[in-house]
Order: structure tokens, then C-alpha cells, then sequence
């Protein structure tokens, strides 16, 4: 809610909104890749990215939450089993609005590896878009991610 204004945020006007909305969104979509991959295997097909709409299926939810930039290190269809995007497995520790323009939201994931990511956020067309992540390292350093 916005103070004293008695209306509720836009899930895109909150970035830690955006974020847990992303992570669900890929959660959901690494689930249907899976099931896709196996549906494939079991009639014996390749290209599979394609032909299921898997790769359709991630660009999308790319194109709802993400900036529109090249990602030299992209997803490509990649997915994991379980799904690496664990919607009641990662939890937000805290949002930094630093501009009008950017935010970082931090959480912690709480399966694998349990990593902090740091989520960099830039607002476009006035709304917040995920831009990139980071992972903390074990030494404590940030690395760059892929989304």
C-alpha cells in the first residue's frame, strides 16, 4: 500500500514485487520445460526447444519482467530439476530504491547452494524490469549471474 493513499502498488511498481513475480514465473516455466523434455524423450524427438515452445516460453517471461538487452550469457532454455527458481524457497531480505531509475532487491535462496542473489532492477516505460542478478560467493565477493 502507498502511504495514505488507501490504494494498492501495481506488482510492477514495487520491485521486490517484481522480483518474487519473476521467480515464480521461471519456477512455473522450468516445471512445463521439464515436463515438455520428458514428453520429447518419450517420442523420441530432438529440438525439442523449439518445437515444445520451451524456449517461446522463457523468452516470454523474459519479455514481461526483463530489460530488452542482448545477454551474452543467456539461459538459452536452460532449466533445472529440481527448478533452480524456488518461489517459497527464496526469501527477500531487503530493497534499496537508489535512483528513480534503479533498485536492488536482496534475498536469500534457502535450497542448493543458498545463496544471496542481489537482483539490480532499472525502471522503463514506468515500471520496474530486472536487469541483472549477482551471487554472493562463499568468500563473500559478488559475482554476475545469469538470469
Amino acid at each position: 500500500m502507498r502511504k495514505g493513499s488507501g490504494e494498492a502498488k501495481p506488482a510492477d511498481d514495487d520491485p521486490a514485487a517484481v522480483v518474487r513475480d519473476f521467480i515464480a514465473a521461471m519456477h512455473a516455466w522450468e516445471l512445463s520445460a521439464a515436463a515438455a523434455m520428458d514428453e520429447a524423450k518419450r517420442a523420441g524427438e530432438n529440438g525439442f526447444l523449439e518445437k515444445y515452445g520451451i524456449q517461446a516460453g522463457q523468452d516470454a517471461v523474459f519479455a514481461q519482467f526483463c530489460t530488452p538487452k542482448a545477454r551474452p550469457y543467456g539461459r538459452r532454455g536452460s532449466f533445472s530439476r529440481p527448478p533452480e527458481y524456488q518461489p517459497d524457497q527464496e526469501t527477500i531480505l531487503g530493497v534499496a530504491i537508489e535512483s528513480s531509475r534503479r533498485a536492488v532487491v536482496e534475498t536469500q535462496r534457502n535450497t542448493g547452494f543458498q545463496s544471496r542473489r542481489r537482483y539490480v532492477l532499472l525502471r522503463q516505460g514506468g515500471r520496474w524490469r530486472l536487469d541483472s542478478v549477482k551471487w554472493r560467493q562463499v568468500d563473500g565477493d559478488w559475482r554476475n549471474g545469469a538470469l
